[in-house]
């Protein structure tokens, strides 16, 4: 949720109640923030989470707000309502209870119910548009869609109870709350404000609105009173009231315009000022637009405090809601695609609602030399401060690039790219990563600080994400399958020391075989023969591949499953280098040229097919 916050930053001019500050969010919705799934970074550089939900819902919920819509104005029969919200609440309590059972506390639940508000706030904006309805009547909708979501909630937690006990908890996690699920059943304004309407508390308290019972003269009258002790407060002080009120509230500069507008539309301040019974107090209750209505001080100040929070939270939740793109009937073939690419969530009543196979690319990095080292004189300690010398400087290439950590193997590590949110870019991503991280372990040993290299690879591919519940509160999500076998094997390459070793003895075996032969033609068709059957490739930054497929990888391998997927987000130019060919891009990021050397078929012990691999001109 925080992310998907924090890259609606450049929503924030239009914000008018929330400010997006972390202790703000965090006073609205609780600690943990509620979970929700990252979604996938578009070319506008948004983040979206594709839903598609049932197909029913939106006739479903359309019967449902004709006839509550027709009882709110007394011209409906009340039975007809009870029909209509009997069939959505079935269906919604199957979708729900599919949505808590295949959740791996990944936030499934939270945006179902995200999802129905952003969707039910659309059917309502276009319901109350039309036919000479009066737009500001939807406010009254919200006792009997609280009542009817608030069913389905407790429904479908009694329904999960009855698979298996405590199964709720387990796949929502012991820190799971329903702060976010509140809002949007109790605040009233989610389900029926959409994304892209300007809430203002005229439109909310312009009519008789058994959410707040609050008249809208009499909000004005409250907001004037604040206003003014605050305008005092400031003065009194001498420009020093701000910070003794930011000191106070616990807002320390989090408020980038405190002008009275801006504070008053801040919890903690407003509370700081109910206080205040003999400048605040008093005057509320002596207003004549308060006077005389049986309601007590407390009960306004709740009232009033309830209504700010409530903007600012369907504020944010506004927010949320665009990132959400719900898809329509109609778009059933992108729907597939976007499945199929397990960038899409299906709420339906029975189903997999996330396709968990989806295209990653795994990068591999694998330290040289650590076994041999660690067989040395040397401690625990001692072998373990190196890695830390090594690795440190590494990780934050990671969040740099968009990746994820995967796990650590004690001598190397796994990151992935697309498991979470995705990018097309993720396999640049991975290569640049790649690159900086060699760069990063030259400079190391050009320093003195490792004795360590590494070899990494690259492997683009269809992998199974899973999600191991590992405790109360932790989930350990990784990516299994074949292609993470190949980009494995493609960094536990061999010893390229050794094979340079072989190598020379070989060459030097050939060449005293060579010269004991008498004609010249003889020697140059020995020699022609024995390169054809040991042929020996040529090594490009550490990489190369010998005549009987063996990988030695001390630089940056790529499968050419992974050349092709770049190939179709860059322009791959052709180069020559000698008798080698190459491919080559200019990458922005890094501000380098970039070769690709094809070095060879490498073949797997037990895989019947070859890899044909790259390698990186470092």
């Amino acid at each position: 949720m925080k992310q998907l916050l924090e890259l609606s930053a450049n929503d924030t001019d239009s914000l008018k109640y929330v400010r997006l500050h972390d202790r703000e969010i965090g006073e609205l919705f609780g600690y943990p923030l509620p979970r929700l799934p990252h979604g996938d970074e578009g070319a506008d550089g948004r983040h979206r989470i594709f839903v598609d939900l049932f197909a029913s819902f939106g006739l479903l919920f359309r019967e449902w707000l004709q006839s509550t819509a027709a009882v709110i104005t007394e011209s409906g029969d009340l039975s007809a309502g009870e029909a209509a919200s009997r069939k959505l609440r079935d269906a919604l309590t199957n979708a729900g209870v599919q949505a808590i059972l295949q959740g791996r506390r990944n936030g499934l639940y939270n945006l179902f119910f995200l999802s129905l508000a952003k969707s039910s706030a659309e059917i309502v904006e276009d319901f109350f548009s039309r036919g000479g309805r009066k737009p500001y009547h939807k406010f009254l909708l919200h006792p009997a869609l609280s009542a009817m979501l608030t069913e389905v909630h407790q429904r479908v937690l009694l329904e999960v109870e009855t698979v298996k006990q405590g199964a709720a908890a387990f796949h929502l996690g012991a820190d799971f709350h329903d702060a976010l699920l509140q809002a949007v059943f109790f605040d009233q304004l989610p389900c029926v404000t959409t994304e892209e309407e300007e809430v203002t508390v005229e439109e909310v308290l312009g009519i008789r609105n058994p959410r707040f019972p609050l008249s809208l003269e009499g909000f004005r009258e409250i907001y004037r009173i604040l206003r003014k002790r605050l305008r005092q407060s400031m003065e009194e002080r001498q420009g020093k009231g701000i910070a003794e009120i930011e000191a106070m509230t616990g807002v320390m500069g989090s408020l980038s315009d405190p002008t009275p507008s801006v504070l008053l539309n801040h919890p903690a301040v407003i509370r700081y000022l109910f206080l205040d019974y003999e400048n605040v107090g008093k005057p509320i209750l002596a207003s004549r637009l308060l006077r005389g209505k049986g309601v007590s001080y407390a009960s306004l100040c709740t009232t009033y405090l309830d209504l700010i929070s409530a903007l600012k939270r369907n504020e944010a939740i506004q927010l949320l809601k665009r990132s959400v793109e719900i898809l329509s009937d109609r778009q059933a073939g992108r729907s597939e695609e976007l499945y199929s690419a397990g960038s899409l969530y299906r709420f339906f009543e029975e189903g997999r609602i996330l396709n968990d196979t989806r295209d990653v690319t795994t990068v591999f990095l694998d330290l040289r030399g650590f076994t041999r080292k660690s067989e040395e004189a040397i401690s625990a300690e001692e072998l373990t401060d190196q890695l830390y010398a090594l690795f440190d400087p590494i990780v934050p290439f990671v969040r740099e690039f968009s990746g994820e950590i995967d796990k650590f193997t004690g001598d190397g590590m796994m990151v992935t790219f697309g498991v979470g949110s995705r990018k097309k870019e993720d396999p640049l991503n991975a290569l640049s990563l790649a690159i900086r991280v060699q760069e990063t372990i030259r400079a190391l040993r050009s320093a003195g600080k490792t004795e360590f290299q590494m070899g990494i690879s690259i492997h683009s591919g269809k992998v199974f994400v899973a999600h191991f519940i590992a405790g109360d509160e932790t989930v350990d999500r990784t990516v299994i399958g074949r292609n993470v076998n190949i980009a494995g094997r493609l960094s536990s390459a061999g010893d390229l020391l050794r094979h340079e070793k072989e190598k020379q003895e070989f060459d030097d075996l050939v060449k005293s075989l060579s010269s004991s032969l008498g004609h010249k033609e003889e020697r140059s068709g020995f020699l022609e023969t024995v390169r054809y059957r040991k042929n020996v490739g040529r090594s490009i930054s550490g990489v190369t591949v010998d005549g009987e497929g063996n990988l030695y990888n001390q630089g940056v391998v790529l499968s050419q499953q992974t050349v092709e997927t770049i190939r179709k987000l860059v322009p791959l130019q052709s180069g020559q280098d000698r008798e080698m060919g190459f491919l080559f891009f200019h990458d922005p990021v890094l501000d380098r040229t970039i070769s690709l050397y094809y070095v060879g078929d490498v073949k797997f012990k037990g895989v019947e097919s070859a890899f044909p691999v790259y390698a990186v001109l470092l």
